[in-house]
């Protein structure tokens, strides 16, 4: 029996928890009748204020995980427009439009984007297939070059370049994880807290979490409990003691424009983003808009990128780069490897391989006791 002390007996650390495990109970109870009363859209706000402030980051956390498992499977269809303004209003130029079609399953991503230039000629196109564990880049030259297709380690980069992934509550800010885990990680660490907060605009409460790093990063997001807890507004900070401060070092938000119910969950269709700094004469803003958008479960071949004879592969993570020949084997090439400094040859990568495949197919067998 685990005892705690040293040197005599005492009770067991179970029945000393007891009561700690009982209130815990009791909060889980407390926040799950909230998330129905809250899927159910009708918000209690008197209800809200009687919880303690850890309850209330457990009802955020709650509620951001029931909208997330409604968004294990998507595909959508978006046009991101960026332009540049001066710091009296004046517009200064756009951007190239980009186009971007997201497909999840779970784990698995699959992303094509394209950027548009003014005289609708195509200037980038690239895809990107994550599994989980692995992103297959393939940036397809537009005028000239090789087509080659890059394996690394870690997720699309444009999962979080692309802002609207945000007021989906797909991903967090800046970070490789979900709006929940985010809020979920900050709690303890660092300086959280959840309020309601009543929208000027429609007169209905928003509740507003607040996460505070540090001493001078500061952001904070709006959930809509009427239309379960959409992410409706994300705001950014650094560079200042508090919100109220109006002088930020660098400072960038997005807001909601539109959104469209589908099914059990509200999708955002329409979203702006604005972002500047201290030292910009001006700021930048993206416009986001929604062409399609689906829950449906993608099938397989949506996820995959196809490797086509004849392709460069450059694998960052297995330290390769060979061609895909017509039969099916590998043609390796020599491949520099930054990291250690060396260049790894065509037999030093064979070798490689010929032993990864035979550790793969050599039949595991368990140590037999003495």
């Amino acid at each position: 029996m685990i005892s705690i002390g040293t040197g005599r007996r005492s009770k067991p650390a179970v029945l000393l928890n007891r009561r700690a495990q009982f209130n815990l109970v009791l909060m889980s109870l407390m926040v799950l009748v909230v998330v129905l009363k809250a899927r159910a859209e009708s918000f209690d706000e008197e209800t809200f204020k009687r919880l303690s402030p850890t309850e209330r980051i457990s009802l955020a956390v709650s509620c951001l995980q029931v909208r997330e498992r409604l968004l294990d499977n998507f595909t959508y269809k978006l046009v991101l427009k960026t332009s540049n303004f001066r710091a009296n209003g004046q517009h200064e130029g756009d951007f190239p439009e980009l186009q971007y079609t997201f497909v999840r399953s779970e784990d698995k991503l699959f992303i094509h984007g394209q950027r548009i230039a003014w005289d609708g000629k195509l200037l980038e196109d690239f895809t990107d297939a994550w599994d989980g564990r692995e992103c297959h880049n393939r940036v397809k030259p537009i005028q000239g070059g090789r087509d080659c297709i890059v394996i690394a380690g870690d997720e699309p980069s444009a999962v979080q370049f692309v802002s609207y992934n945000l007021l989906l509550g797909y991903r967090a800010p800046e970070l490789p994880i979900s709006l929940s885990r985010w809020l979920q990680s900050s709690t303890g660490t660092i300086n959280t807290s959840v309020e309601v907060s009543i929208d000027q605009a429609i007169r209905k409460p928003l509740l507003m979490v607040a996460v505070t790093g540090g001493t001078s990063i500061h952001r904070r997001v709006w959930l809509d409990p009427k239309r379960g807890y959409l992410p409706v507004r994300y705001e950014y900070r650094d560079g200042i003691r508090d919100f109220a401060d109006k002088d930020p070092s660098n400072w960038w938000w997005v807001a909601l424009d539109e959104a469209k119910q589908f099914g059990d969950v509200w999708i955002p269709m329409k979203a702006t983003l604005q972002s500047g700094c201290r030292s910009c004469d001006g700021m930048t803003q993206q416009k986001y808009e929604v062409q399609q958008f689906s829950l449906e479960k993608p099938a397989s071949e949506d996820l995959t990128l196809p490797i086509p004879p004849g392709i460069r592969i450059v694998d960052g993570i297995r330290h390769q780069t060979y061609e895909i020949q017509k039969d099916g084997s590998k043609r390796f090439f020599p491949l520099y490897n930054g990291a250690v400094g060396k260049l790894i040859s065509v037999e030093e990568q064979a070798a490689a391989e010929a032993a990864a495949t035979q550790a793969a197919t050599q039949p595991t067998t368990k140590p037999v006791a003495n």
